[in-house]
Protein backbone atom coordinates (compact mmCIF):
# COMPACT_ATOMS: atom_id res chain seq x y z
CA UNK A 1 0.00 0.00 0.00
CA UNK A 2 1.12 3.54 -0.72
CA UNK A 3 0.31 5.84 2.17
CA UNK A 4 0.91 9.53 2.57
CA UNK A 5 0.31 10.93 6.03
CA UNK A 6 0.75 14.68 6.19
CA UNK A 7 -1.44 17.70 6.79
CA UNK A 8 -3.71 17.95 3.79
CA UNK A 9 -4.89 21.34 4.95
CA UNK A 10 -2.27 22.89 7.20
CA UNK A 11 -3.09 25.34 9.93
CA UNK A 12 -2.50 28.95 8.96
CA UNK A 13 -2.35 32.27 10.83
CA UNK A 14 -5.49 33.31 8.94
CA UNK A 15 -7.91 30.73 10.22
CA UNK A 16 -10.59 29.18 8.11
CA UNK A 17 -13.66 30.92 9.47
CA UNK A 18 -13.74 34.46 10.79
CA UNK A 19 -16.95 35.48 12.53
CA UNK A 20 -17.51 39.20 12.91
CA UNK A 21 -20.42 39.69 15.31
CA UNK A 22 -22.19 42.99 15.93
CA UNK A 23 -24.63 43.40 18.79
CA UNK A 24 -28.23 44.41 18.28
CA UNK A 25 -29.69 47.69 19.52
CA UNK A 26 -31.04 46.03 22.65
CA UNK A 27 -30.03 42.95 24.64
CA UNK A 28 -30.58 39.54 23.12
CA UNK A 29 -33.63 37.32 22.91
CA UNK A 30 -34.88 35.21 25.78
CA UNK A 31 -33.58 31.78 26.73
CA UNK A 32 -34.38 28.47 25.18
CA UNK A 33 -33.09 26.83 22.05
CA UNK A 34 -34.16 26.56 18.49
CA UNK A 35 -32.82 25.91 15.02
CA UNK A 36 -34.47 28.66 13.01
CA UNK A 37 -32.26 30.60 10.64
CA UNK A 38 -31.53 34.15 11.75
CA UNK A 39 -33.37 36.73 9.65
CA UNK A 40 -31.11 38.51 7.21
CA UNK A 41 -33.01 41.75 7.32
CA UNK A 42 -32.31 42.45 10.99
CA UNK A 43 -34.42 44.05 13.74
CA UNK A 44 -33.94 45.73 17.11
CA UNK A 45 -32.90 42.44 18.76
CA UNK A 46 -30.29 41.38 16.23
CA UNK A 47 -26.95 42.37 14.78
CA UNK A 48 -24.82 41.19 11.88
CA UNK A 49 -22.51 38.16 11.74
CA UNK A 50 -20.02 38.23 8.88
CA UNK A 51 -18.46 34.82 8.25
CA UNK A 52 -15.47 34.53 5.95
CA UNK A 53 -13.80 31.40 4.61
CA UNK A 54 -10.16 30.71 3.74
CA UNK A 55 -7.61 27.92 3.89
CA UNK A 56 -3.92 27.05 3.83
CA UNK A 57 -2.07 25.21 1.10
CA UNK A 58 -2.58 21.45 1.04
CA UNK A 59 -2.06 18.25 -0.96
CA UNK A 60 -5.44 17.92 -2.66
CA UNK A 61 -6.13 18.82 -6.29
CA UNK A 62 -9.79 19.36 -5.35
CA UNK A 63 -11.74 19.28 -2.09
CA UNK A 64 -15.29 20.33 -2.94
CA UNK A 65 -17.97 19.68 -0.31
CA UNK A 66 -21.34 21.15 0.66
CA UNK A 67 -21.57 23.35 3.76
CA UNK A 68 -25.14 22.79 4.93
CA UNK A 69 -25.17 24.62 8.26
CA UNK A 70 -23.15 27.00 10.44
CA UNK A 71 -24.71 27.53 13.85
CA UNK A 72 -23.71 29.60 16.87
CA UNK A 73 -24.67 28.64 20.43
CA UNK A 74 -25.44 31.27 23.05
CA UNK A 75 -24.82 30.70 26.77
CA UNK A 76 -28.57 30.42 27.40
CA UNK A 77 -28.80 27.52 24.95
CA UNK A 78 -30.15 29.49 22.00
CA UNK A 79 -28.98 28.02 18.69
CA UNK A 80 -28.69 30.50 15.83
CA UNK A 81 -28.44 29.30 12.23
CA UNK A 82 -26.34 31.68 10.13
CA UNK A 83 -26.70 30.08 6.68
CA UNK A 84 -29.85 30.76 4.62
CA UNK A 85 -28.91 28.05 2.08
CA UNK A 86 -26.38 25.28 1.67
CA UNK A 87 -23.28 26.23 -0.30
CA UNK A 88 -20.73 24.14 -2.19
CA UNK A 89 -17.12 25.06 -1.43
CA UNK A 90 -13.81 23.84 -2.88
CA UNK A 91 -11.26 24.40 -0.13
CA UNK A 92 -8.33 24.16 -2.55
CA UNK A 93 -9.46 27.49 -4.03
CA UNK A 94 -8.84 29.33 -0.76
CA UNK A 95 -5.08 28.97 -0.43
CA UNK A 96 -4.27 32.62 -1.13
CA UNK A 97 -7.52 34.40 -0.33
CA UNK A 98 -10.57 34.51 1.89
CA UNK A 99 -14.19 34.62 0.74
CA UNK A 100 -17.04 36.40 2.49
CA UNK A 101 -19.40 33.52 3.17
CA UNK A 102 -22.47 35.01 4.79
CA UNK A 103 -23.78 38.12 6.54
CA UNK A 104 -26.44 36.88 8.96
CA UNK A 105 -28.32 38.57 11.78
CA UNK A 106 -27.66 37.15 15.27
CA UNK A 107 -29.06 38.01 18.70
CA UNK A 108 -26.69 39.84 21.04
CA UNK A 109 -25.34 37.92 24.03
CA UNK A 110 -22.54 35.58 25.10
CA UNK A 111 -21.67 32.82 22.62
CA UNK A 112 -19.99 29.68 23.91
CA UNK A 113 -19.69 27.57 20.77
CA UNK A 114 -21.24 26.45 17.53
CA UNK A 115 -21.15 23.82 14.82
CA UNK A 116 -20.50 23.44 11.10
CA UNK A 117 -22.12 20.64 9.09
CA UNK A 118 -20.38 19.35 5.96
CA UNK A 119 -22.07 17.03 3.46
CA UNK A 120 -19.68 14.67 1.65
CA UNK A 121 -22.44 12.81 -0.22
CA UNK A 122 -21.68 14.43 -3.58
CA UNK A 123 -18.17 15.63 -2.74
CA UNK A 124 -15.43 16.01 -5.33
CA UNK A 125 -12.18 15.11 -3.58
CA UNK A 126 -9.18 14.52 -5.84
CA UNK A 127 -5.59 13.58 -4.99
CA UNK A 128 -2.49 13.31 -7.13
CA UNK A 129 -1.45 9.84 -8.27
CA UNK A 130 1.65 9.64 -10.49
CA UNK A 131 1.27 13.31 -11.33
CA UNK A 132 -2.42 13.10 -12.27
CA UNK A 133 -5.47 14.25 -10.31
CA UNK A 134 -7.65 11.24 -9.44
CA UNK A 135 -11.06 11.26 -7.66
CA UNK A 136 -10.84 9.72 -4.19
CA UNK A 137 -13.28 8.16 -1.72
CA UNK A 138 -13.41 9.92 1.66
CA UNK A 139 -13.97 7.77 4.74
CA UNK A 140 -13.81 8.10 8.52
CA UNK A 141 -11.31 6.29 10.73
CA UNK A 142 -13.65 3.27 10.91
CA UNK A 143 -13.74 2.89 7.14
CA UNK A 144 -17.24 4.31 6.63
CA UNK A 145 -17.81 6.59 3.66
CA UNK A 146 -18.61 10.07 4.91
CA UNK A 147 -22.08 11.54 4.48
CA UNK A 148 -23.02 14.52 6.65
CA UNK A 149 -20.36 15.36 9.21
CA UNK A 150 -20.89 17.91 11.98
CA UNK A 151 -17.86 19.65 13.47
CA UNK A 152 -18.55 21.18 16.86
CA UNK A 153 -16.89 24.26 18.34
CA UNK A 154 -16.53 24.93 22.06
CA UNK A 155 -15.01 28.07 23.55
CA UNK A 156 -13.21 28.11 26.89
CA UNK A 157 -14.64 30.42 29.57
CA UNK A 158 -11.90 32.98 29.05
CA UNK A 159 -12.54 32.99 25.30
CA UNK A 160 -16.31 33.17 25.24
CA UNK A 161 -17.58 35.49 22.56
CA UNK A 162 -19.35 38.47 24.12
CA UNK A 163 -21.52 40.48 21.72
CA UNK A 164 -22.79 43.73 23.23
CA UNK A 165 -24.64 46.73 21.89
CA UNK A 166 -22.23 48.76 19.77
CA UNK A 167 -19.34 46.34 20.41
CA UNK A 168 -18.35 44.13 17.45
CA UNK A 169 -16.71 40.85 18.40
CA UNK A 170 -14.27 38.76 16.39
CA UNK A 171 -13.94 34.98 16.34
CA UNK A 172 -11.50 32.94 14.28
CA UNK A 173 -12.19 29.26 13.65
CA UNK A 174 -9.44 27.09 12.20
CA UNK A 175 -11.06 24.59 9.84
CA UNK A 176 -8.50 21.78 9.90
CA UNK A 177 -9.57 18.66 7.96
CA UNK A 178 -7.75 16.66 10.60
CA UNK A 179 -4.13 17.52 11.20
CA UNK A 180 -3.28 14.32 9.35
CA UNK A 181 -5.10 12.93 6.31
CA UNK A 182 -4.05 9.44 5.33
CA UNK A 183 -4.15 8.88 1.59
CA UNK A 184 -3.98 5.32 0.24
CA UNK A 185 -3.25 5.40 -3.50
CA UNK A 186 -3.19 1.61 -3.93
CA UNK A 187 -6.92 0.97 -4.46
CA UNK A 188 -8.96 2.45 -7.25
CA UNK A 189 -10.30 4.94 -6.39
CA UNK A 190 -7.72 6.14 -3.84
CA UNK A 191 -8.99 6.32 -0.25
CA UNK A 192 -8.70 9.41 1.95
CA UNK A 193 -9.18 8.76 5.66
CA UNK A 194 -9.99 11.81 7.74
CA UNK A 195 -11.65 13.06 10.90
CA UNK A 196 -12.13 16.82 10.54
CA UNK A 197 -12.28 19.10 13.56
CA UNK A 198 -12.41 22.80 14.41
CA UNK A 199 -10.28 24.95 16.69
CA UNK A 200 -11.74 28.28 17.81
CA UNK A 201 -9.82 31.30 19.04
CA UNK A 202 -10.54 34.96 19.69
CA UNK A 203 -7.59 36.67 18.01
CA UNK A 204 -7.99 39.99 16.23
CA UNK A 205 -6.05 40.72 13.07
CA UNK A 206 -5.43 44.10 11.45
CA UNK A 207 -6.80 43.23 8.03
CA UNK A 208 -7.75 40.32 5.80
CA UNK A 209 -7.70 39.88 2.04
CA UNK A 210 -11.22 39.03 0.89
CA UNK A 211 -13.30 38.16 -2.13
CA UNK A 212 -16.89 39.40 -2.27
CA UNK A 213 -19.36 37.86 -4.73
CA UNK A 214 -22.97 38.69 -5.43
CA UNK A 215 -25.49 40.54 -7.60
CA UNK A 216 -25.57 44.34 -7.48
CA UNK A 217 -28.23 45.96 -5.32
CA UNK A 218 -27.36 49.65 -5.69
CA UNK A 219 -24.54 52.15 -6.24
CA UNK A 220 -23.84 55.06 -3.86
CA UNK A 221 -21.84 57.74 -5.67
CA UNK A 222 -21.62 60.01 -2.61
CA UNK A 223 -19.97 57.29 -0.51
CA UNK A 224 -18.14 55.80 -3.55
CA UNK A 225 -19.46 52.34 -2.77
CA UNK A 226 -21.94 49.74 -3.94
CA UNK A 227 -24.08 47.13 -2.19
CA UNK A 228 -24.51 43.46 -3.12
CA UNK A 229 -26.40 40.39 -1.96
CA UNK A 230 -23.73 37.89 -0.98
CA UNK A 231 -23.54 34.65 -2.96
CA UNK A 232 -20.38 32.72 -2.04
CA UNK A 233 -18.32 30.54 -4.35
CA UNK A 234 -20.20 30.40 -7.67
CA UNK A 235 -23.80 30.23 -6.46
CA UNK A 236 -26.35 31.45 -9.01
CA UNK A 237 -29.14 32.04 -6.50
CA UNK A 238 -29.82 32.67 -2.82
CA UNK A 239 -29.29 35.64 -0.53
CA UNK A 240 -26.51 35.24 2.03
CA UNK A 241 -26.96 38.77 3.32
CA UNK A 242 -26.17 42.38 2.36
CA UNK A 243 -22.63 43.70 2.03
CA UNK A 244 -21.07 47.05 1.11
CA UNK A 245 -18.03 47.31 -1.18
CA UNK A 246 -16.04 50.55 -0.91
CA UNK A 247 -14.20 51.91 -3.95
CA UNK A 248 -11.19 54.24 -4.24
CA UNK A 249 -9.58 56.03 -7.19
CA UNK A 250 -7.18 53.08 -7.41
CA UNK A 251 -9.88 50.40 -7.65
CA UNK A 252 -9.64 48.68 -11.04
CA UNK A 253 -12.87 47.58 -12.74
CA UNK A 254 -13.54 45.24 -15.63
CA UNK A 255 -17.16 45.68 -16.70
CA UNK A 256 -18.40 43.68 -19.69
CA UNK A 257 -14.78 43.32 -20.81
CA UNK A 258 -13.95 47.04 -20.61
CA UNK A 259 -11.46 48.40 -18.07
CA UNK A 260 -12.19 51.37 -15.81
CA UNK A 261 -10.95 52.79 -12.52
CA UNK A 262 -12.52 54.51 -9.52
CA UNK A 263 -15.68 56.56 -10.07
CA UNK A 264 -15.67 55.76 -13.78
CA UNK A 265 -16.01 52.09 -12.90
CA UNK A 266 -18.88 52.83 -10.51
CA UNK A 267 -20.71 54.65 -13.29
CA UNK A 268 -20.23 51.71 -15.65
CA UNK A 269 -21.46 49.33 -12.96
CA UNK A 270 -24.49 51.49 -12.22
CA UNK A 271 -25.40 51.58 -15.92
CA UNK A 272 -25.81 47.78 -15.91
CA UNK A 273 -28.39 47.99 -13.13
CA UNK A 274 -29.49 45.91 -10.16
CA UNK A 275 -28.94 42.17 -10.43
CA UNK A 276 -25.65 42.52 -12.33
CA UNK A 277 -23.20 39.82 -11.15
CA UNK A 278 -20.08 41.16 -9.42
CA UNK A 279 -16.87 39.78 -7.93
CA UNK A 280 -14.60 42.05 -5.88
CA UNK A 281 -11.23 41.36 -4.29
CA UNK A 282 -9.71 43.65 -1.71
CA UNK A 283 -9.05 44.16 1.98
CA UNK A 284 -11.23 44.11 5.07
CA UNK A 285 -10.19 46.63 7.71
CA UNK A 286 -11.14 44.59 10.77
CA UNK A 287 -11.10 47.52 13.19
CA UNK A 288 -13.41 49.65 11.04
CA UNK A 289 -15.32 46.64 9.65
CA UNK A 290 -15.01 48.13 6.16
CA UNK A 291 -14.12 46.38 2.91
CA UNK A 292 -12.27 48.23 0.14
CA UNK A 293 -12.00 46.66 -3.31
CA UNK A 294 -8.74 46.54 -5.24
CA UNK A 295 -10.37 44.92 -8.29
CA UNK A 296 -13.98 44.46 -9.41
CA UNK A 297 -15.38 42.23 -12.15
CA UNK A 298 -18.94 42.85 -13.32
CA UNK A 299 -21.39 41.79 -16.01
CA UNK A 300 -20.08 39.28 -18.52
CA UNK A 301 -16.57 39.63 -17.06
CA UNK A 302 -17.74 37.42 -14.17
CA UNK A 303 -16.86 33.75 -14.85
CA UNK A 304 -19.88 31.65 -15.79
CA UNK A 305 -22.22 34.55 -16.55
CA UNK A 306 -22.27 34.97 -20.34
CA UNK A 307 -19.19 32.84 -21.01
CA UNK A 308 -17.94 29.48 -19.82
CA UNK A 309 -14.79 29.93 -17.74
CA UNK A 310 -11.57 28.02 -17.13
CA UNK A 311 -9.39 29.13 -14.21
CA UNK A 312 -5.97 27.51 -13.80
CA UNK A 313 -2.27 27.60 -14.68
CA UNK A 314 -0.73 27.50 -18.17
CA UNK A 315 1.68 24.54 -18.25
CA UNK A 316 2.28 24.30 -22.02
CA UNK A 317 1.76 26.31 -25.18
CA UNK A 318 2.09 25.38 -28.84
CA UNK A 319 1.20 28.20 -31.22
CA UNK A 320 -2.41 29.10 -30.35
CA UNK A 321 -3.10 26.07 -28.16
CA UNK A 322 -2.75 26.33 -24.38
CA UNK A 323 -2.67 23.51 -21.85
CA UNK A 324 -4.20 24.66 -18.56
CA UNK A 325 -3.63 22.49 -15.51
CA UNK A 326 -5.46 22.31 -12.20
CA UNK A 327 -8.45 24.04 -13.73
CA UNK A 328 -11.72 25.05 -12.14
CA UNK A 329 -14.50 24.94 -14.74
CA UNK A 330 -17.35 27.44 -14.33
CA UNK A 331 -19.94 26.72 -17.05
CA UNK A 332 -22.75 29.10 -17.98
CA UNK A 333 -25.13 26.42 -16.76
CA UNK A 334 -24.53 23.44 -14.51
CA UNK A 335 -22.22 22.88 -11.57
CA UNK A 336 -18.67 24.06 -11.06
CA UNK A 337 -16.26 21.15 -11.56
CA UNK A 338 -12.53 20.45 -11.42
CA UNK A 339 -10.69 19.22 -14.50
CA UNK A 340 -6.98 18.50 -14.23
CA UNK A 341 -6.04 19.35 -17.82
CA UNK A 342 -7.84 21.62 -20.28
CA UNK A 343 -6.90 22.39 -23.88
CA UNK A 344 -7.74 25.98 -24.84
CA UNK A 345 -7.61 27.41 -28.35
CA UNK A 346 -6.95 31.15 -28.69
CA UNK A 347 -6.64 33.39 -31.76
CA UNK A 348 -6.08 36.93 -33.07
CA UNK A 349 -9.50 38.04 -31.79
CA UNK A 350 -8.87 36.80 -28.25
CA UNK A 351 -8.83 39.76 -25.85
CA UNK A 352 -6.05 39.69 -23.24
CA UNK A 353 -6.09 41.85 -20.09
CA UNK A 354 -4.02 42.22 -16.95
CA UNK A 355 -4.47 44.50 -13.95
CA UNK A 356 -2.31 47.59 -14.25
CA UNK A 357 -1.66 47.29 -18.00
CA UNK A 358 -3.50 49.13 -20.80
CA UNK A 359 -5.52 46.97 -23.20
CA UNK A 360 -3.50 48.10 -26.23
CA UNK A 361 -0.25 47.12 -24.49
CA UNK A 362 -1.00 43.40 -24.17
CA UNK A 363 -2.08 40.56 -26.48
CA UNK A 364 -1.94 36.77 -26.83
CA UNK A 365 1.86 36.87 -27.19
CA UNK A 366 1.99 37.79 -23.50
CA UNK A 367 0.45 34.45 -22.45
CA UNK A 368 3.30 32.25 -21.25
CA UNK A 369 3.95 29.05 -19.34
CA UNK A 370 3.55 29.38 -15.59
CA UNK A 371 0.91 32.10 -15.65
CA UNK A 372 -2.30 31.91 -13.67
CA UNK A 373 -5.18 32.66 -16.05
CA UNK A 374 -8.93 33.16 -16.14
CA UNK A 375 -10.20 32.30 -19.61
CA UNK A 376 -13.69 33.07 -20.91
CA UNK A 377 -14.93 31.20 -23.96
CA UNK A 378 -17.06 28.24 -25.01
CA UNK A 379 -16.57 24.72 -23.66
CA UNK A 380 -16.72 22.27 -26.55
CA UNK A 381 -16.68 18.97 -24.59
CA UNK A 382 -18.25 17.52 -21.45
CA UNK A 383 -16.71 19.42 -18.49
CA UNK A 384 -17.19 16.39 -16.23
CA UNK A 385 -14.94 14.20 -18.41
CA UNK A 386 -11.15 14.22 -18.90
CA UNK A 387 -9.75 15.89 -21.99
CA UNK A 388 -11.82 19.06 -21.70
CA UNK A 389 -11.55 21.54 -24.58
CA UNK A 390 -12.44 25.23 -24.80
CA UNK A 391 -12.69 27.59 -27.75
CA UNK A 392 -11.55 31.08 -26.71
CA UNK A 393 -10.82 32.40 -30.20
CA UNK A 394 -13.53 35.02 -29.63
CA UNK A 395 -13.18 35.05 -25.86
CA UNK A 396 -10.97 36.65 -23.24
CA UNK A 397 -7.90 35.78 -21.20
CA UNK A 398 -7.21 37.56 -17.91
CA UNK A 399 -3.60 37.22 -16.70
CA UNK A 400 -3.10 37.17 -12.94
Amino acid sequence: MKYRTRPAVRKSPLSAFLLLLTAGLVTGCGGGSGGDAAPLGGNDDTGTALITLTDAEGDFAAYAVDITSITLERADGTIVETLPNRARIDFTQYVDLTEMFTAAQVPSGVYVGGAITIDYTSSDVQVEVDGEAVPAAVQDKDGNLLGEYTLRVRLEDQDRLVVRRGLPALLEIDFDLDASHRVDTTPSPPVVTTAPFLIADIGPVDEKDLRIRGPLVSVDFDDTSYDVKLRPWHRRDGDFGPFTVNVTDETEFEVDGTQYSGAEGLRALNALGAGTPTVAQGTLNVEAREFTAATVLAGDSVPGHDYDAVIGNVVARKNDTLQVRGATIVPKSGSVVFNDNVEVTIGPETIVTKAGRPRDDIDTDDISIGQRVRILGTITSDPALPGLKMDATEGRVRLK
